[in-house]
């Protein structure tokens, strides 16, 4: 029985060996890259060596063509760049005087967002000044000539202020020795309700807080530009300043849609048609995070954008270049001053561009291809895509105001059409670029999946040799506090595992505890 016995623990003690023995040999497998138990590797990461489009040339106004032409020569920068600010800038003197009607019922303002993506190296700054110099000009030169009507409307208004604050202390302390009665307080707080108030003009601004927007936005009616080569706004909304970042206005702001604002301290402020131009020219960094940013995706935000992600010039610019020519710059600021200088709409009045039969068919084929995309190509960024026409038929409507003298009373062309169409066909392709380098494409999975490898360290492709061989499921979970629990955890897993990073087994424990699974990583990726 003795005998039995020790044969019995020998046996085991053999079997245990053997199975560190195959323990042993499979990490050696994993460590070599033998093991065949990893699917085959499959980079997460896009394509991303595939040029994209240029911005296309010939198909803007005359003189935004010219005029970006000129700049891009003379700073050494991408067409693109100087074509979608001036663009933007054109944008932004037009808003709220036109807007575009596709067909009965589909309207759009004028307005545009748009985001330039470029290393800190590019040369954004010195584009936005060129492009924004008309912007600041007009400004400096309207502001001057209202400065007596500002100084008229401040001293009227602090009379009556002060007149209304003495009627009220009349009937309220029981002392009127001038006999003020209640009809005196009501004409008095109603000539101050009618008196026109006058304010600086602001047409542009580089970073803002949606309060400051607001209050901006009110005393300009109710349009404005922000145009910043800087990221800064992006912050701001992201709660960098506030715990209560406030994106309504930015979400409204894109369509015209009413906003109203009721905060302690700053009083209430309603808008009706507020409509906001926004031109961002940004590092690479900035959108990443932007994109990181559940809300600002979740709500719309990112999607309301034109995203473009010019090839960089940077190694080749030329020291000596051509400067631009005084005569298309003027050209350029007379066509910025001349659309500025149109007076406002009223109640009731329009300027509405329409477009031609011929541009109209363009645009119903354009419009039924994109609708068949949503449900493929575009799956993945589909809340973008939803924007993406009316995008277009601003884009046209851009375009026909820069060319027309008489854009309202004359139809758009096909050739607008086409340009315009072209021009959304290299957002198209740059926008969708941008959302899978970010992983704003991705589905929740996926962008878990690649959380996951970033923290394994597995995007770093020189850093193999220092790289875990093994862990546990448990340690994952311990160590990245992303996931709640092993449910949460096991999505990303399985899109690591189907594209070769990992691989999963279970170990057998002594005793009767459950077996631990432990992700083995694939050292070829």
């Amino acid at each position: 029985m003795e005998r039995d016995r020790n044969s019995e623990t020998a046996a085991a003690e053999a079997a245990a060996i053997d199975r560190k023995i195959e323990d042993i040999d499979r990490q050696i497998d994993v460590l070599r890259g033998n093991s065949a138990e990893f699917n085959e590797f499959i980079p997460l990461d896009p394509d991303l060596e595939s040029k994209l489009p240029p911005f296309p040339r010939g198909v803007l106004p005359d003189v935004i063509e010219a005029h970006a032409a000129a700049v891009a020569e003379s700073l050494q920068v991408p067409f693109d760049m100087p074509a979608i600010s001036d663009l933007s800038v054109l944008s932004s003197s037009v808003a709220g005087n036109f807007k575009v009607k596709p067909k009965n019922d589909w309207e759009e303002p004028m307005n545009v967002f748009a985001i330039n993506i470029a290393r800190p190296s590019e040369r954004k700054s010195p584009v936005c000044k060129e492009s924004t110099k008309p912007l600041y000009d007009f400004m400096k030169e309207e502001n001057g000539r209202r400065k007596p009507e500002i100084a008229e409307y401040r001293a009227k208004k602090k009379i009556l202020t002060g007149k209304i604050e003495t009627t009220k202390n009349a009937l309220t302390k029981g002392k009127n020795p001038n006999g003020y009665t209640e009809q005196d307080l009501i004409d008095l707080e109603s000539e101050l309700e009618a008196l026109d108030e006058v304010n600086e003009l602001e047409l542009v601004l580089d970073d803002v807080t949606p309060e400051a927007l607001t209050r901006a936005l009110r005393r300009n009616n109710e349009r404005i530009a922000i145009i910043s080569a800087e990221g800064g706004i992006f912050g701001m909304l992201a709660g960098r300043y506030t715990s209560n970042p406030n994106l309504d206005l930015f979400l409204k702001g894109y369509s015209g849609e009413p906003y109203s604002s009721h905060r302690v301290g700053s009083g209430n402020i309603s808008l009706e048609h507020p409509l906001l131009t926004m031109y961002l020219s940004v590092q690479p960094q900035v959108v990443k995070e932007a994109m990181e940013n559940d809300e600002f995706r979740g709500r719309g935000f990112l999607a309301r954008f034109l995203y473009s992600m010019p090839e960089s010039p940077v190694g080749h610019r030329r020291y000596r270049t051509e400067p631009i020519n005084p005569q298309v710059r003027q050209a350029y600021h007379d066509l910025i001053y001349r659309l500025l200088q149109l007076p406002y709409l009223g109640e009731g009045e329009e300027r509405t561009i329409q477009f031609s039969p011929e541009a109209d068919k363009l645009f119903e084929d354009f419009v039924n291809w994109v609708e068949g995309q949503l449900n493929d190509e575009l799956e993945e960024i589909e809340d973008w895509g939803g924007k993406f026409c009316g995008q277009v038929a601003r884009i046209a409507g851009l375009i026909h105001i820069g060319k027309c003298g008489d854009p309202h009373n004359t139809l758009v062309s096909a050739e607008t059409m086409d340009g315009a169409i072209q021009i959304g066909k290299y957002f198209l392709a740059h926008s969708r670029r941008v959302f899978e380098m970010t992983g704003g494409a991705d589905p929740p999975e996926v962008k878990d999946a690649k959380y996951i490898i970033k923290r394994l360290g597995l995007a770093d492709k020189n850093d193999r040799n220092d790289r875990i061989a093994s862990l546990s499921k448990r340690e994952v979970l311990r160590a990245y506090q992303k996931f709640k629990s092993l449910d949460e955890l096991e999505p990303g897993l399985k899109i690591l595992m189907d594209y070769g990073y990992i691989r999963i087994e279970k170990q057998k424990k002594g005793g009767k505890g459950r077996p631990s699974e432990m992700i083995f990583i694939n050292p070829v990726c």
